[in-house]
């Protein structure tokens, strides 16, 4: 059964102090998050689990979450995978180049600064899944060590199609922390939703206005 994408909590909204955002922002506040989590609790967390013995609490950094989109999977695809569609729900700026050892460089606007992401395609197989090996997580330095995996798996169903995203990454984080990232993947993957549905309807046929 797909998750049920649904908002973050009051309690999440007041620990972080972001207000509902819209398209961009959301994928802006989710990868804020992930770039603050892995700056400072990939040592932090850790440290503290070995000091106070606690290492069975923690998880590995890993969500999966799934949705289900009323498009078919060739429009889900692009939405993934095309730079003029990534501006419309992803981020603010974009170049991409959809085949695997091909990257795709992000940029999201954040006051009088900027945010910008880089990903390696690993892997690409049309209509049916995109992998990303993110090498930039917005700290601005690239790492060859790179461990931030992003998985797409697009499943055609009649005229839906069936997404599963895992976002995975070795940093090991405490439950508020994982906690704040699933819920910015609601937020993500309901505006990932929103735009592919709107495409499809935007791309039905109309009949004839003689008939």
């Amino acid at each position: 059964m797909p998750v049920c994408l649904e908002p973050p909590s009051q309690q999440i909204h007041q620990k972080i102090g972001v207000l509902e955002t819209r398209g961009s922002e959301k994928a802006l506040f989710f990868f804020k998050r992930r770039m603050e989590f892995n700056y400072s609790l990939r040592s932090e967390v850790r440290g503290v689990a070995l000091a106070m013995n606690r290492r069975a609490e923690l998880k590995k950094g890993d969500i999966q979450k799934r949705v289900l989109i009323q498009a078919p999977a060739a429009i889900v695809f692009s939405a993934l995978t095309d730079a003029r569609d990534l501006v419309r729900w992803f981020c603010d700026r974009a170049s991409s180049d959809p085949r695997e050892g091909g990257e795709l460089n992000a940029y999201w606007k954040s006051g009088k600064a900027g945010i910008k992401g880089r990903a390696r395609y690993v892997r690409i197989d049309p209509d049916s899944a995109v992998d990303l090996l993110w090498i930039d997580d917005g700290q601005g330095v690239s790492t060859e060590n790179a461990t931030h995996t992003l998985s797409y798996s697009i499943r055609p169903r009649s005229n839906t199609s069936e997404v599963i995203m895992c976002d995975r990454d070795d940093t090991t984080l405490d439950e508020d922390a994982l906690a704040l990232l699933d819920s910015g993947w609601n937020s993500v993957l309901l505006a990932l939703k929103d735009f592919c549905e709107r495409k499809a309807r935007a791309n039905k046929p109309h009949p004839s206005e003689d008939t």
